[in-house]
């Protein structure tokens, strides 16, 4: 079955992601995939804790957007 596992630390550092961004999309998974909550509780506790930074927005609009829903359960390593 389909797992989230964590981010991809490599791909963003090869594209060039700042220490900055990477902390703060860090933190998005965390809260989405961590902390427990719904997806509406988790996206309201992301905008609120985090500074909305074009990654976030980003995030925002991807889960917004999708037509197949969002996978909110970690996997067991994630």
């Amino acid at each position: 079955p389909p797992r989230v596992t964590g981010i991809n630390l490599v791909g963003l550092r090869r594209n060039g992601f700042t220490r900055e961004r990477i902390k703060i999309i860090k933190e998005a998974y965390k809260i989405l995939y961590r902390s427990g909550l719904n997806l509406s509780n988790a996206v309201e506790k992301l905008k609120n804790e985090l500074p909305m930074n074009e990654d976030i927005k980003y995030i925002l609009e991807f889960m917004n957007n999708s037509r197949r829903g969002i996978l909110l359960k970690a996997g067991e390593n994630g």
